[in-house]
């Protein structure tokens, strides 16, 4: 009866023993952190929550960002859309009163008046309307400038317009129009001519933006290939249209026609790396007229996967880690000739890799795009 009593209580200290373990176990999982103590996202936040200094970066050793390793990448620089070339413009600068011109073996009489030229030092040319109306008689029609024959002929529409000598054009010019005399012997012959709708155009064209010069920066390190694109909207369509010239730095990179089938066109001029400064100037010049939307392509390829820091002493220093975000889930590091792998929402003790001085960290994953590569003091152990 005795042991009964005995079994009894002992299974009644099990029990309770049992379950004190159980609430301790219980307890035990409200009041332990059981979060990653190596993982980025934690320590930033705690480090955000913690942070006494506006500057974080005050206490890196190395810091990387925006940086593409053993891959091409394309950088495009847009510029504003220009004229280049000019136009040729035309301006009525005189209407004149008709007239009758009459010739004869014996008399003839001539019509003269004189044009003031406004801007003539920008006069191409002075082009000649009029309507000839013949009355009778065969002879050419002569019209001089300053003197000059200009024209003779027998006055067809399909001869107009007359154009002007252009070395006798300055600010004022004197016109002189009459019909040829017939000959003796054609002495019943006699001409008349009635000249009406008489009016004089001047031909301009500026010609200040047939050139046009930019000047761009360029980084030439780890360049591989520029080239210019440009975007010509043509202004008439045409097969045959003048060409537009490409120089940088002086030399000619392109000459095309941009043959104007369709009203855009592109055309693409590649640059010798050999001609490229840290400063250059880019010249398009033609004798057409355009408009022109232009850019400039860089394809950057790097390979530096060789990074240096230095480390002056281990004064203050608990530890020093290193984390990053990047396009892989890890990426595979040597530092100081040790390798290590890194995952992306990791934080890894380095210090024990590291020297007094110079310390070297090799990115062996390729490619690899990296948002940011942090190497840091700080003042827990991990």
């Amino acid at each position: 009866m005795r042991i009964k009593k005995q079994i009894k209580k002992a299974s009644t200290q099990i029990g309770f023993a049992i379950i004190i373990m159980g609430l301790l176990l219980l307890l035990g999982g409200v009041f332990i952190d059981d979060s990653n103590p190596n993982s980025k996202s934690e320590y930033l936040r705690n480090q955000n929550s913690n942070q006494n200094s506006e500057y974080p970066e005050e206490s890196y050793l190395f810091y990387l960002n925006e940086t593409d390793i053993g891959r091409q990448k394309k950088v495009t620089e847009s510029f504003s859309n220009i004229i280049l070339g000019s136009r040729l413009e035309h301006n009525i600068i005189y209407f004149g009163n008709s007239f009758i011109l009459n010739a004869n073996p014996f008399t003839k009489n001539v019509y003269e008046f004189n044009v003031n030229i406004p801007d003539y030092e920008d006069v191409n040319n002075l082009l000649f309307y009029f309507n000839p109306i013949r009355n009778s008689g065969e002879q050419k029609l002569i019209i001089k400038q300053n003197g000059k024959i200009i024209s003779n002929n027998y006055a067809r529409v399909s001869d107009l317009p007359i154009l002007s000598n252009t070395k006798l054009i300055n600010n004022s010019i004197n016109m002189s129009f009459e019909l040829e005399k017939p000959s003796w012997y054609d002495i019943f012959n006699w001409n008349k001519m009635s000249i009406t709708e008489l009016k004089i155009a001047s031909e301009k064209q500026n010609k200040k933006n047939n050139l046009r010069n930019f000047d761009f920066q360029l980084n030439k390190e780890n360049l591989e290939r520029a080239y210019f694109e440009l975007l010509v909207s043509c202004e008439e369509i045409k097969e045959v249209s003048e060409p537009i010239e490409v120089l940088v730095n002086d030399h000619i990179i392109s000459s095309t026609n941009p043959d104007c089938t369709s009203r855009y066109k592109r055309i693409s001029a590649e640059i010798p790396l050999s001609i490229l400064k840290s400063t250059n100037r880019l010249t398009l010049k033609t004798e057409g007229y355009y408009k022109i939307g232009y850019s400039l392509n860089k394809i950057y390829f790097n390979d530096q996967d060789i990074y240096k820091f230095t480390l002056n002493s281990y004064n203050d220093i608990m530890d020093v880690i290193i984390y990053g975000d990047f396009d892989k889930e890890i990426i595979d590091l040597k530092i100081n000739g040790q390798i290590l792998a890194l995952k992306k929402d990791d934080i890894l003790s380095i210090l024990n890799y590291l020297r007094i001085g110079t310390n070297k960290i090799e990115i062996l994953t390729k490619p690899v795009e990296i948002k940011e590569l942090i190497v840091e003091r700080n003042k827990f152990i991990y």
